[in-house]
């Protein structure tokens, strides 16, 4: 609701992440728009932001901005290494590998 910082500078600054984290929640009860989730309902959710992440990277590469590259190869990374998937990746990974061959082979990766 407080709208997006981005992921680096919540990882360089986790006490900034979680004053954010409590400050949104408390607006979010204000709202009415607070749910609590399950630790393995809030893990789906951040398996599906990433999954969500990395098809916008690929749309933008397809477009030409090679500025995400990097980004692309750590969240991937991070997909694929993650032990508590709810979601079976594989189909969704072979698909945006497939998008993206070109993109890395071009660059010479």
């Amino acid at each position: 609701m407080l709208g997006d910082i981005p992921a680096n500078t919540k990882h360089n600054f986790p006490k900034l992440k979680a004053h954010l984290e409590e400050i949104e929640e408390g607006v979010d009860k204000d709202n009415n728009v607070y749910v609590d989730l399950s630790l393995a309902e809030r893990s789906l959710l951040h398996q599906a932001d990433k999954l969500d992440m990395l098809f916008y990277i690929v749309e933008e590469r397809e477009r030409g901005n090679i500025g995400l590259d990097s980004v692309y190869a750590k969240v991937s990374g991070w997909l694929r290494g993650m032990s508590d998937v709810h979601v079976n990746t594989s189909i969704l990974m072979a698909d945006l590998d497939r998008r993206t061959l070109p993109f890395w082979s071009f660059n010479g990766r």
